[in-house]
């Protein structure tokens, strides 16, 4: 069972540029429903104008200015997508203290559809401690106690309905290779998710389905 989402959840608008690419993504996987659903604090005036004038842009379906974690707000997000139900992946990659980034993952874990990701940008703030892009600031005053690779740990601590996995695309360089996590329910194997236990005991998830065919990776090595 490959995930291949209707909805993709993004907490950290900022310029836009992850929204229209998450939604060139929907429309490359042949989803002409369902959309991305992006959130900031601080919206850019920028981003709403760079989505509108984008050619996938009216596959952004909402943007939002506010706390991504906020329960007012996920609630919105749910009730869109209640009314065009799919599978949902979420992306957080907002604020990036420990506590923030639990609160999104409390939140949204569950809008996660069975078999799809939580995926939790930017693990690597906790080996950048020390370093010029890991100085203590205003905004970030210990990267090395309070990251979102901290926060994964206690979410998964009290958790068994996700499990921390392999990128499904395993090569090049990214700044959160640990930030993957499936949910799966073991209880729905064999006849809801397939190969579930599997994925739960190997940590490994195959490729997206529009990325496993042939067609479709011709496609894109031609937009490159």
């Amino acid at each position: 069972m490959r995930p291949n989402p209707r909805w993709i959840i993004e907490t950290g608008t900022k310029f836009g540029g992850s929204a229209i690419f998450f939604a060139s993504l929907l429309t490359l996987c042949g989803q002409t429903r369902g959309g991305v659903l992006t959130v900031d604090l601080h919206l850019r005036p920028e981003a709403r104008e760079g989505i509108a004038a984008h050619p996938h842009g009216h596959l952004v379906r909402a943007v939002v200015e506010g706390d991504a974690a906020d329960p007012a707000i996920i609630r919105d997000f749910a009730a869109r997508i209640a009314r065009d139900p799919g599978p949902v992946l979420v992306f957080l990659d907002d604020d990036h203290n420990a506590e923030h980034v639990y609160r999104e993952m409390q939140g949204y874990a569950p809008l996660v559809s069975p078999g799809s990701y939580l995926i939790v940008a930017d693990t690597v703030f906790a080996d950048l401690a020390g370093t010029p892009v890991g100085q203590t600031t205003e905004k970030y005053p210990d990267v090395l106690r309070s990251n979102p690779r901290v926060a994964i740990n206690r979410f998964l601590d009290e958790r068994t309905d996700f499990a921390r996995v392999d990128p499904p695309i395993p090569h090049g360089p990214s700044n959160f290779h640990d930030g993957f996590l499936l949910r799966a329910l073991l209880s729905l194997a064999p006849s809801g998710v397939e190969g579930a236990s599997e994925m739960f005991s190997t940590g490994r998830m195959p490729r997206p389905a529009c990325f496993s065919n042939p067609s479709t990776q011709r496609n894109v090595r031609r937009k490159r």
